[in-house]
């Protein structure tokens, strides 16, 4: 017997309008490059399309942070990235502070300076967060709980 799409999408523990990403085996994120910036080098706000493996749009996550940071603190910058469903509803909220270069120390990848990002669904309701690890020669990264877990290990592909 087949239920109407509102109790389908209905699982427990998970983040209403978030019902998707149980179905998906992989997501694309894709920035869209703007124009001016491309020529004049003058960094915007980023805006991204979140897909799915068959390039279909399943959510837009555009980023909210100071001109004035963007251009003086680069990719060190703290951001946030609201990120909505196809209707424009907003389904989550990352978080990012600002982040040193160096710490003011002798570092060798210390762990101050990995990124970290805190994440919100809905909006206003800590979920969890994405800290940087030392990985070697690849980008690792911790999705972790709200009660601080590690839940799953994102790794990249090796530095070249």
């Amino acid at each position: 017997m087949e239920r109407p799409l509102g109790e389908a999408s209905m699982l427990p523990g998970c983040p209403r309008g978030l019902e998707y990403l149980s179905q998906l085996d992989q997501l694309i994120i894709k920035q869209k490059k703007e124009t001016f910036e491309v020529i004049s080098g003058f960094e915007m706000q980023n805006r991204y399309s979140v897909q799915n493996s068959n390039g279909q749009q399943v959510f837009f996550a555009r980023e909210s942070s100071d001109n004035c940071v963007r251009q003086c603190c680069g990719p060190q910058r703290s951001f946030e990235l609201f990120v909505e469903d196809y209707q424009g509803n907003e389904v989550l909220r990352i978080s990012r502070p600002y982040k040193c270069v160096c710490c003011h120390q002798v570092c060798s990848c210390a762990n101050c300076c990995f990124d970290e990002v805190s994440v919100e669904s809905p909006p206003g309701c800590y979920i969890g967060r994405v800290v940087q690890a030392y990985g070697g020669c690849r980008p690792v990264y911790q999705i972790k709980d709200e009660a601080d877990a590690t839940v799953l290990v994102a790794e990249g592909p090796i530095y070249t």
